[in-house]
């Protein structure tokens, strides 16, 4: 079954699953990945809230065919087996991803949400100054 943007995942099949193009390069172990998340909470005014916000993680497991089983948020002390349908990965030929989790460890000590991004600009924008530029023959 090949899915476009208007069809609907089959309920046989689990939502976790990520539906990876073949085009894409596989994932590897400590990668980058870029998550969409969503955080709800109750005021006591206004009632149900809810934010989205983008955040970074490193790929901590991958099946055979490349696709994220499993990766650990900045920040978070625990894996998420929950891999999004929409999520961008980072690989190590386009970043130095030590520095990356050095920075965000920093970051994330004096602030607690400083891997709250509030749109994938501002994810780019943090990610430019990291950026390794490939080197020509």
């Amino acid at each position: 079954m090949r899915l476009t943007k208007t069809s609907v995942i089959p309920p046989a099949l689990p939502p976790s699953k990520p539906f990876m193009k073949k085009e894409t390069s596989p994932a590897r172990r400590g990668d980058l990945i870029i998550t969409q998340a969503t955080s709800s909470f109750v005021h006591l005014k206004e009632g149900r809230q809810s934010r989205t916000f983008w955040t970074l993680g490193r790929v901590t497991s991958v099946s055979r065919d490349g696709r994220v089983k499993a990766y650990r948020t900045f920040g978070v002390h625990h894996d998420s087996r929950h891999t999004p349908l929409h999520c961008h990965l980072v690989t190590a030929q386009r970043a130095d991803l030590a520095a990356i989790a050095r920075d965000m460890t920093e970051l994330i000590a004096s602030r607690w949400n400083a891997n709250e991004f509030a749109d994938l600009d501002a994810v780019r924008a943090y990610l430019q100054a990291y950026r390794i530029e490939p080197q020509r023959r």
